[in-house]
């Protein structure tokens, strides 16, 4: 089989935005990445041969950013401002990806894949989209011969699929109501030459303003879409394990306040919309303060109820005296056309909102996806987890979530099947 892994820059931007923090602040720790698929059902280790998945692998780790790839970063980091230190594009060229384990489940059913406990972050973090673009290719590759389709009979499909997503976004631009979103499908795609056609055909097809940009690093070089992304959950995890102890003795999650004020310390408000689920929203909006919620420019809803969490986006800035309109609310949770244009109908005029659209958007071709993640699972000692809105979402063993838990004061109870 071809190689599936062809640049390094074919990641999420946030990838390397946040890869700049950890080299930043937090150079020599080292932590774990551990793969879990969220549909169960699914078997896996009987879909996708160990061997090729080793295969691949071992190729991504003979992968370098090239000088096209380093010299649009600084292009990008110009623009914005001196968004990349110089130094970090360096460390960018010479980055080898950490080795990479894989093994089965003890009934045999279920991938095993993690980076070593040894690994330092920043060697190991772009791992994450790069297993999961290989785990749902060579998934979809077999559930291709198995239902006895082609990639002609997918393409089909999918450009099927794509064409009345872009009748009803244009419909709904037309009377008046745009649906902005950006390409979060990277990690969830059906392969990278899909990502880029579906990328085109929007670019040509879709009323002006509605498509924002792309996450994929590549792909916006290639396409000259802006690339976008801020900050993931893994980025709370990291600093949940870095300052473990200072957690404990204050008897709160401080790790999460000392991330923020250093991301914001390093970015400014050039990327700061604050992912706001890790520990559930509640906690989220009662510790963020006034003084961040007025420099941030906004946050991302990534689990829970979008319409509750919007209404509570609404209610909390205008309880600080702050325009709802001035903030951005960016909802990236198992979207569809549907969903999109009803939190639209729902919010227009309230509140400026954007769309982080994914697995409908790049893995929509008849083929059920699979809802799959790669997390930091242990970093700096310590095993790590997180909470969010959705308790189906949570992720850690028993007493990692009790922990969170307390220290959260955490009451979610939302509960809903995993889409994506």
């Amino acid at each position: 089989m071809r190689w599936i892994l062809t640049s390094l820059a074919d990641v999420d931007f946030y990838k390397l935005t946040m890869l700049q923090l950890y080299w930043k602040f937090h150079l020599a720790v080292t932590g774990r990445y551990g793969f879990k698929n969220r549909t169960v059902r699914v078997q896996l280790a009987r879909k996708i041969g160990v061997k090729e998945l080793r295969r691949q692998f071992r190729h991504g780790r003979t992968l370098r950013f090239t000088d096209e790839e380093i010299a649009y970063l600084a292009e990008v980091s110009e623009k914005r401002g001196g968004l990349f230190e110089p130094e970090f594009l360096e460390f960018l060229r010479g980055l080898q990806l950490s080795p990479i384990h894989v093994s089965l489940s003890e009934d045999g059913t279920q991938l095993i894949i993690e980076t070593p406990e040894e690994a330092r972050l920043v060697d190991s973090m772009l791992w994450e989209t790069l297993v999961m673009n290989i785990v749902n290719e060579l998934y979809i590759e077999g559930e291709k011969h198995e239902l006895g389709l082609t990639d002609d009979d997918l393409w089909a499909e999918g450009d099927r699929r794509l064409t009345a997503k872009i009748v009803a976004l244009n419909e709904a631009h037309d009377r008046g109501l745009p649906v902005p979103f950006i390409d979060f499908g990277t990690r969830r795609r059906r392969s990278l030459a899909w990502q880029e056609h579906v990328l085109r055909r929007l670019m040509a097809e879709l009323r002006p303003g509605l498509l924002m940009g792309t996450s994929n690093v590549l792909l916006a070089m290639r396409t000259g879409l802006n690339v976008v992304g801020t900050m993931a959950h893994e980025c709370d995890m990291a600093y949940q394990g870095i300052y473990h102890a200072e957690d404990n003795a204050a008897g709160r999650l401080v790790s999460h306040e000392r991330m923020l004020d250093d991301w914001f310390a390093l970015y400014g408000d050039m990327l700061s919309i604050a992912l706001s689920d890790t520990y559930g929203s509640e906690y989220f909006l009662r510790t963020f303060g006034e003084a961040r919620a007025r420099a941030w420019k906004g946050q991302r809803q990534d689990s829970g109820d979008p319409f509750d969490w919007g209404e509570r986006f609404i209610a909390y800035y205008r309880e600080l005296g702050i325009d709802p309109i001035a903030k951005v609310g960016v909802f990236s949770d198992g979207l569809d056309v549907r969903k999109m244009i009803a939190l639209a109908e729902r919010f227009v005029g309230w509140m400026t909102f954007q769309f982080g659209w994914g697995t409908d958007l790049m893995f929509d071709m008849g083929i059920d996806p699979i809802s799959i993640v790669v997390k930091l699972m242990w970093c700096a000692g310590h095993d790590l987890g997180k909470l969010t809105d959705n308790i189906q979402k949570a992720i850690g063993g028993e007493a990692v979530v009790t922990r969170l838990v307390g220290l959260a004061d955490y009451h979610g109870h939302f509960s809903e099947e995993c889409r994506v």
